[in-house]
């Protein structure tokens, strides 16, 4: 299920779908990506649902600091 979601008037749509049809070379993949987003197309304007990703998460450094310490490293004047 979405977390967030909008609903897009259809100028602010149009314009979407124009700026998809610039992609000359990809007109095959965008063909398919305009005709799904028709079928989002209500009443009240053209549904768009977004799912919230942490991107950038946090990472602990600390245990693959530990590991590499414990490599072997050859000799710099090897």
């Amino acid at each position: 299920m979405a977390a967030k979601g909008t609903l897009a008037d259809d100028e602010t749509e149009e314009e979407i779908q124009r700026s998809i049809r610039c992609f000359e070379s990809q007109r095959k993949i965008f063909k398919n990506i305009v005709e799904c987003r028709e079928k989002r197309k209500s009443d009240s304007g053209y549904l768009e649902l977004y799912q919230t990703a942490d991107i950038r998460p946090q990472t602990d450094f600390k245990p693959y600091f530990k590991l590499l310490g414990k490599c072997d490293t050859p000799d710099k004047d090897e």
